[in-house]
């Protein structure tokens, strides 16, 4: 990826303000019982490859489509397949019916936006168009945008631009990106000084503040008078229902909203990402395979008690101590390193499947959990030369409870399946429903001012199996 400056603007970039000006989720409550709210970001992304090639994307979901949207946002890479934006066929026709101003383009731009864009962050999502567009200085000054269907105007005159109507805003500056900006790459340095997560696998949450700089008053129309979305059974989208449509109680629960807006803004984003995991953990991890000594070779049986005599005491130990509550041996970090380093070319050279997927599992498990033993997170006690978990701030003590803790434990049940994949036994065949004690003395810990913590013993932690 060619270094850029930041920001930049690219389709991953773009897609993810479009996102932040989503529809809040209100109806994300309903995916407990497997419904969904049609708002997720397979959806948009679903939603904004309509608008450029005409076609209906709603037979593209699953796994792969989704997957491919997590790489668009975080501009790693284009989903060629599911998002042909690349496409030369496809820009080509896009470009001209831009260009010419298309009805049928408003059309499908208009009904985008009633379906996904919320009309009160209409505002703020043309102020971060507007000044990510200033602040980009890839983009020329002689670039045209549109702003309306009779207006055009260059990034050094958006202080002086004072309606837009969003469809052709939208369609000009996609336009742009399709035609102008291939590598979908070059905004990654843009996505990560806009976004954050809370560890190496968790979701990117946006922490940026692009548009705040734009101080005047914008007027946003959603959409053109001559292409307001209409009823279309042949087509995907949805268009929002007419005010004239609404009941009584629609209109009266609106009423009630608008009271309490700002309240209700926080509970659906706080639904969002409760519902958000909910979709990650339905997609069911493939079984891994079961180790069979007795179908093991003579080089690999000599492997795997090679494995076992290294692997065992720094498993054993990771799985009793929690580096959150309680002191971490110095030396664990080195262990760990040098377990990988040792099988980092052997690891090749085994033949049985399972053994060799089994050893892969221990070095990458072990990899990760060197992340949270870290500075990072531990400090020195050089009194007793042992770590300790960081906690001498607020914001510390934040990120002990809301990322040491839950991510060393989801590691140390890792661990604890790799210890009986290592040692499988028949009975663990008939036992798979049962509940194993694998961690004791858990303990949670709290905050108490800047220096203080409060341990609260809980006993035991049982682990289904």
């Amino acid at each position: 990826m060619t270094p850029t400056k930041v920001p930049y603007l690219c389709g991953g970039i773009f897609f993810s303000l479009i996102l932040q000006a989503r529809k809040t989720r209100t109806k994300a409550r309903d995916k407990f019982q497997g419904g969904s709210d049609g708002l997720k970001d397979t959806d948009v992304m679903m939603g904004l490859v309509e608008v450029v090639t005409g076609d209906c994307f709603d037979s593209a979901q699953g796994s792969t489509f989704g997957k491919c949207t997590t790489q668009f946002k975080s501009c790693l890479e284009y989903g060629k397949t599911y998002i042909p934006f690349t496409d030369h066929s496809v820009i080509s026709s896009f470009n001209s019916l831009v260009n010419k101003k298309d009805p049928a383009i408003l059309k499908r731009m208009s009904e985008f936006i009633a379906r996904f864009i919320n009309k009160d962050r209409a505002e703020w999502l043309v102020k971060a168009i507007f000044e990510l567009l200033q602040n980009d200085e890839e983009i020329p000054a002689d670039v045209i945008f549109m702003t309306s269907s009779n207006s055009t105007t260059t990034k050094n005159n958006f202080e002086n631009v004072s309606e837009v109507e969003l469809p052709f805003l939208l369609l000009s500056v996609l336009n742009f990106i399709l035609t102008k900006r291939p590598d979908n790459t070059k905004g990654r340095s843009t996505f990560e000084t806009w976004h954050k997560q809370k560890t190496p696998k968790s979701q990117w949450k946006y922490v940026g503040n692009v548009g705040d700089t734009i101080s005047h008053s914008i007027t946003v129309i959603m959409t053109v008078d001559a292409v307001t979305p209409t009823e279309n059974k042949n087509n995907c989208s949805e268009p929002a229902p007419e005010e004239n449509t609404k009941t009584t109680s629609e209109r009266l629960n609106e009423k009630i909203l608008a009271s309490g807006k700002a309240i209700a803004d926080v509970w659906g984003k706080t639904i969002e990402a409760i519902a958000d995991d909910i979709d990650l953990k339905k997609e069911t991890p493939p079984k891994k395979p079961k180790l069979v000594i007795d179908n093991l070779n003579e080089e690999d049986k000599k492997y795997l008690q090679q494995i076992r005599k290294q692997a065992k005491p720094i498993l054993k130990y990771c799985i009793e101590k929690d580096p959150s509550a309680e002191e971490t041996k110095l030396s664990l970090a080195d262990e760990l390193s040098d377990f990988n380093r040792s099988w980092q070319f052997e690891v090749r050279e085994i033949s049985d499947y399972a053994l060799r997927t089994l050893l892969n599992d221990i070095m990458q498990v072990f990899d990760e959990y060197s992340y949270y033993i870290s500075d990072k997170f531990l400090r020195l006690i050089p009194e007793r030369m042992v770590l300790w978990f960081r906690n001498e701030s607020i914001e510390e003590g934040e990120q002990l409870r809301e990322v040491l803790r839950p991510e060393t434990i989801k590691k140390r049940y890792e661990m604890r399946d790799i210890y009986l994949r290592l040692y499988p036994v028949p009975e663990d065949d008939k036992a798979q429903k049962q509940n194993t004690t694998i961690i004791q003395q858990q303990t949670n810990v709290f905050q108490n001012g800047d220096n203080n913590i409060n341990l609260t013993n809980n006993g035991t932690i049982n682990f289904k199996i």
